[in-house]
């Protein structure tokens, strides 16, 4: 990993973290005087936000027919100024500072829409640095967010938790603006092809809005059991996310229609189970779903940048486009489990909720494309794909340069040089793809060279076809 390639990690890292404590950490313990319903309203305030800027930028792409916003330089003024607002709002009430309801649910849908502003801009950087198709890097980051998460709002008071928070907001976009006037601009992808594909694909829609809809409602039922809950639940979910990372590799992801069947399934077993009579199930399953919604973000990402690399398709856009469904959801969940809890947690009303949110789960299933994976050739439900490709000279090319690195025992740098210099790339062409210098690549295929017993690239293409 190069040099601006771990800077944007970094940068990712901090805005990760700042957005979880934004938004999980402020409401585990509630201002004095507001009840249960008010500040979880608030949170589904926040969501709305993301949703409304999201809809926003998606709305410019296709009327530009270009991304090219995301690489404005001092856009992310527009992501830092309204994101202050919740750390604020976390600092004023440690300070026990009277604030009207209506002025908080303001200040939190503006900063909604900032996080679909800064989801936007790190995501769009990497796409720049070749990270959008790494399983594992976007592991990385949502792991190591949500450590920052889980630490802070466990050992800091409110108005510490508040600062922190808003620290995080200003390093990762410093980070921001360091990395992008230096990064080597990129032609971008037209925004119309994307924006067509998904006019067609409103079935995957349906199923992640549903889906995430089950996320969202079980958040709200696990704020309802305390805030330890929801942080054991967290750490879980980082662990867990990270040893099905390492399992899977680098390399590979899930099918997208396939990743959205596995993860719907798994949910509707777990709300299902949380109607058991012992509290102590209930809040492992609810806990389970939890689990899922952090796995689901990881995997979510990398199926979205495969289906983008595998159809040609602007990967910010479709990063974007992909993820609106999914928060649209996330906030119908969060009012009706507020809503929920309002009624009476105890009562019939929270099993018949639950019933029919684990039914509607089961039945979104028959939306996903089964005419269309028959048809496909090698398509399974669940199956793994490699994200970076498009037809099958490439798989068959990839599949070489893997067996080639095993054979030879390449690190997993040279290994990425090596599939570079298989594409027929030079030493410079290879240095800029990866952010790292000409001299540090020439240095990287001489050892190559050295360990594959070639002598130049011409060499190494022909020992790659006789693979």
């Amino acid at each position: 990993m190069g040099f601006m390639q771990l800077a944007i990690v970094v940068g990712f890292c901090l805005y990760y973290g700042y957005y979880l404590v934004a938004f999980f950490g402020a409401f585990i313990d509630l201002p004095a005087g507001v009840g249960f319903t008010e500040a979880h309203l608030g949170q589904a305030a926040f969501f709305l936000g993301s949703i409304l800027g999201t809809q926003a930028l998606l709305l410019w792409y296709r009327h530009r027919n270009s991304v090219e916003l995301a690489h404005t330089r001092f856009f992310f003024l527009a992501s830092l100024v309204p994101g202050s607002i919740s750390p604020l709002l976390m600092v004023l009430d440690a300070l026990q500072v009277p604030l009207p309801v209506p002025l908080a649910y303001a200040g939190l849908l503006l900063a909604g829409v900032s996080i679909a502003m800064g989801f936007m801009l790190w995501d769009d950087l990497t796409v720049h640095a070749g990270l959008c198709l790494n399983q594992s890097a976007h592991a990385l980051i949502f792991c190591i967010g949500g450590v920052l998460f889980l630490a802070c709002t466990a050992l800091l008071p409110k108005l510490a938790l508040g600062v922190v928070c808003e620290l995080m907001l200003v390093c990762s976009m410093l980070l921001m603006a360091f990395i992008t006037p230096r990064r080597k601009p990129v032609p971008s992808k037209q925004a119309a092809p994307a924006a067509e594909f998904f006019r067609g694909t409103y079935h995957l829609d349906v199923v992640s809005a549903v889906l995430n809809v089950a996320f969202g409602f079980a958040f709200i039922l696990l704020y309802r059991e305390g805030g330890a809950a929801v942080l054991c639940a967290g750490a879980a979910a980082i662990v867990i996310d990270a040893a099905v990372s390492t399992l899977m590799g680098n390399h590979r992801t899930l099918l997208y229609s396939g990743a959205l069947r596995l993860f719907a399934a798994a949910v509707s077993c777990a709300l299902l189970l949380s109607l058991a009579p012992s509290q102590g199930v209930q809040v492992l399953a609810l806990g389970a779903v939890v689990v899922c919604w952090f796995l689901f973000r990881t995997i979510h990402c990398g199926c979205l940048a495969a289906l983008a690399a595998s159809n040609d398709l602007s990967v910010l856009y479709t990063s974007t486009r992909g993820k609106l469904a999914a928060n649209l959801g996330f906030a119908c969940g969060l009012v009706l489990g507020t809503v929920t809890v309002q009624l009476g947690s105890a009562g019939a009303v929270l099993y018949l909720t639950l019933d029919v949110v684990a039914a509607f789960i089961l039945a979104s299933l028959f939306f996903l494309p089964f005419n269309q994976e028959v048809d496909t050739p090698g398509y399974r439900t669940i199956a793994f794909a490699a994200p970076l490709a498009a037809g099958v000279q490439e798989r068959s090319l990839e599949r070489r340069c893997a067996k080639l690195a095993k054979r030879y025992k390449l690190s997993p740098r040279e290994t990425e040089v090596l599939t570079f210099a298989a594409q027929g790339r030079n030493a410079k062409a290879i240095a800029e793809k990866l952010f790292i210098s000409e001299s540090t690549t020439q240095t990287h295929l001489s050892t190559l060279y050295r360990k594959a017993g070639v002598h130049s690239q011409q060499e190494l293409l022909a020992l790659l076809d006789e693979i």
